[in-house]
């Protein structure tokens, strides 16, 4: 998808409202619009016809160059399975997330998208089945379930992250992140390091 200046500003006015909304039924496209400066009809005739739409564009929007990250990852992984998975996940997607956290900060936040998890699940399961497939064959645990497990636990990690006020600069939150990837819950409670 091509997002022009007029998406960027729309999607802008979404967090605006749903900043400040109490619900989703808070969120619309007329406030949208407002906040836009621009028309409702505007919105609905040439972008989105539903507040649903809307965030739809969004995830791709927000996700669209961490999955070209991550897709590349993954062809580069294949010819050079040596690669750290963690390093790449710290120096190239923590940066790229961060420059979307404002909307990661919106959607983490659940009021306005109730669907993102699911969207992050569905999306980085199917990049990372192939990856998963080989540890799940070596250690007898189901793939899909391995998938699923993995993708939860760093969905759940930039969640936190992402819902701070002030998320915390990669860089220095790169030491966080690949602490709690490379540690059991078990060690993490014990504070063994």
């Amino acid at each position: 998808m091509i997002f022009s200046e007029t998406d960027i500003k729309i999607f802008d006015a979404f967090c605006d409202i749903a900043d400040n909304a109490n619900s989703r039924a808070d969120i619309t496209i007329s406030k949208i619009a407002a906040a836009a400066g621009m028309s409702r009809q505007a919105i609905y005739k040439t972008y989105y016809g539903s507040i649903d739409e809307l965030i739809n564009a969004l995830h791709y929007y927000v996700d669209e160059d961490i999955k070209k990250l991550m897709d590349q990852f993954m062809v580069d992984y294949y010819h050079n399975p040596d690669l750290s998975y963690i390093d790449f996940l710290t120096k190239k997607i923590l940066p790229a997330l961060y420059e979307k956290r404002r909307y990661l900060h919106i959607f983490y936040g659940g009021i306005a998208d109730p669907t993102w998890y699911d969207f992050m699940e569905q999306v980085y399961s199917d990049a990372i089945a192939p990856l998963a497939s080989l540890a799940a064959e070596k250690n007898g645990i189901d793939t899909e379930f391995l998938t699923k497990t993995i993708v939860a636990q760093v969905i759940a990690i930039i969640s936190t992250w992402m819902k701070a006020d002030q998320p915390i600069p990669p860089r220095k939150f790169a030491k966080t992140f690949t602490y709690l990837l490379t540690h059991s819950n078990s060690e993490l409670l014990r504070g063994i390091h």
